[in-house]
């Protein structure tokens, strides 16, 4: 990878491919690399936080404002700097799908804590890594589709031919199709290869209306997930 990023998982490292980049196959290592830092104070990943409540991007989490802008922004600036966790405080966070790149972790407080919830009338994916994204997570937080709202709305995460992701203690709900999707890119049919999935709570998916489609988990497109 780029910008010096190491390629390896080294326990007790404080590289951003440390924390990260690598995929790790024992969920025993997800938790402790999970516990390297949490809030913007951060810890072991200190300068690795990208806040997204920090001046230079201004969401409000108050579950009210589209904090979309807000949000994309601090993600492309993680991306941009070689990859970072982008640090949701406590707060529900109203954006229309977020579609972070390779080298990007979106890092909450905890399901029911930090909140990032579809807006209103929105007919997308609340996240969608982008196509053949690398080295990516989700961490800690819920993901709100808001299918009341939203009758054109798809998927809680969407995995486009990842390579290498992490979706760890993080709540799913409210959407209506699956609430994690894997998908081959377009053209190459490239699968999801190397992914990891630990204390992933899916529930309330589907149509709201009688006999309406949707299922928890599409994983056929997958390989060593």
């Amino acid at each position: 990878a780029g910008n010096g990023i190491e390629v390896a998982f080294k326990p007790g490292g404080t590289g951003v491919a440390d924390q990260i980049g690598a995929y790790l196959k024992d969920a025993a290592n997800v938790r402790a690399w999970v516990a390297l830092g949490s809030g913007s104070s951060g810890g072991a990943a200190a300068g690795l936080y990208f806040n997204v409540k920090d001046p230079t991007y201004g969401a409000t989490g108050n579950g009210v404002t589209d904090d979309t802008t807000a949000i994309r922004n601090a993600s492309s600036a993680a991306e941009t700097a070689g990859g970072g966790i982008v640090y949701f405080p406590v707060g529900t966070y109203i954006n229309n799908g977020l579609p972070p790149g390779s080298n990007v972790c979106l890092m909450g407080e905890g399901p029911g804590a930090t909140i990032l919830k579809l807006k209103d009338a929105a007919t997308g994916n609340v996240i969608s890594f982008d196509e053949n994204a690398s080295d990516v997570a989700v961490i800690n937080l819920t993901v709100d589709g808001n299918r009341a709202n939203c009758p054109g709305g798809s998927v809680g995460i969407r995995l486009w031919g990842t390579l290498r992701g992490i979706i760890y203690n993080v709540e799913v709900k409210e959407v209506i199709r699956y609430g994690l999707g894997m998908a081959f890119t377009a053209g190459t049919n490239q699968p999801c290869v190397d992914c990891l999935f630990d204390h992933l709570h899916i529930h309330d998916i589907g149509h709201t209306t009688p006999n309406g489609l949707g299922d928890g988990f599409d994983g056929k497109r997958s390989q060593n997930c």
